[in-house]
């Protein structure tokens, strides 16, 4: 499988939301995300096990640090999603994917945080007690067909 990653890059935390007019509901609030669910599935890099070892600087709510970008781990693709009388919401972006990556960081001492959020499956507590150690960057994709060794129509 080959992927052309674009320039930016996203950090997810791996709560995953939604792109494109998803509405997230519980019984008293409703909130509008602006992203594709996404269904994401283990990858490795199939012509080498090499590591990238590119740096790149990640800056969130919780940090900001340089880390080194290592193997992909996940491809995730946009998927229509059905959820009780949450009803359906529907891809909006079927060409945005996203590949994550493996991150490996200095050590430091992380105070870690407690956020509340709240989606379709309700309002949650949730402590962030480690670093990041996945990077996932928006990208291309096609399904590659080993024996002309380019990429397939879909």
């Amino acid at each position: 499988m080959r992927t052309r990653t674009s320039s930016l890059v996203l950090a997810v935390l791996f709560v995953l939301g939604t792109f494109g007019g998803v509405t997230a509901q519980n019984d008293t609030n409703s909130h509008q995300f602006h992203t594709d669910h996404f269904k994401c599935y283990k990858a490795f890099h199939l012509t080498t096990n090499r590591t990238l070892g590119e740096q790149v600087f990640l800056d969130d709510q919780f940090d900001a640090r340089n880390v080194r970008v290592r193997q992909p781990i996940r491809i995730c693709n946009p998927v229509n999603k059905a959820h009780g009388s949450f009803g359906g919401s529907f891809v909006q972006h079927p060409d945005t994917h996203l590949v994550c990556y493996r991150t490996r960081e200095p050590e430091f001492p992380f105070p870690g945080h407690t956020v509340q959020i709240r989606n379709q499956f309700g309002v949650q507590i949730l402590n962030v007690i480690g670093r990041e150690r996945t990077l996932c960057v928006p990208s291309d994709k096609c399904i590659w067909d080993p024996t002309t060794e380019a990429c397939k129509p879909e």
